[in-house]
C-alpha cells in the first residue's frame, strides 16, 4: 500500500516549489503534474485523483488533436470568473488558475522557467 502512495506523488525537484510560490505570490494558484497524472508539486487544493483527472483531460484533447493532424499548445477552461489553463511540457505539465485572462502570459512565462527545471 506504501508503494501505491508512493506513485501518487512525485518528489518535487529544485526550484519547482519556488516558481510555483512565486506564482501564488502574484495570484495563480497552480500545480507540476506528470503526463501519467502523478502530482509533482502544487499550492492548489487538489481533491484526491485531481492531478490524475487533469492528466487524463489533457490527454484527451492531446489525443483528438494529433487524430486531426494538429496540437496542442495548451487547453484553457473557463468558467464563471476563473480560469483554468494546463500547459504541456514535456513530461510534464503547469495548471494554472487564473482570475484574470490577461494573467495568461503571465503564466506561459513561469511555464517557459519549469520547462529548464524538468
Amino acid at each position: 500500500m506504501n508503494e501505491e502512495k508512493k506513485e501518487e506523488h512525485e518528489e518535487s525537484r529544485p526550484g519547482v516549489d519556488d516558481v510555483l510560490s512565486e506564482m501564488k505570490s502574484a495570484g495563480i494558484e497552480g500545480a507540476v503534474i506528470r503526463n501519467d497524472g502523478v502530482l509533482v508539486s502544487s499550492t492548489m487544493a487538489l481533491e484526491e485523483g485531481g492531478a490524475k483527472l487533469i492528466s487524463s483531460f489533457n490527454n484527451v484533447i492531446d489525443a483528438m488533436l494529433r487524430s486531426v493532424d494538429d496540437s496542442q499548445r495548451e487547453v484553457e477552461i473557463s468558467v464563471d470568473s476563473k480560469f483554468l489553463m494546463i500547459i504541456p511540457m514535456r513530461q510534464h505539465m503547469l495548471c494554472g488558475v487564473l482570475s484574470k485572462r490577461e494573467k495568461k502570459d503571465e503564466l506561459r512565462g513561469y511555464a517557459d522557467r519549469m520547462k529548464l527545471l524538468l
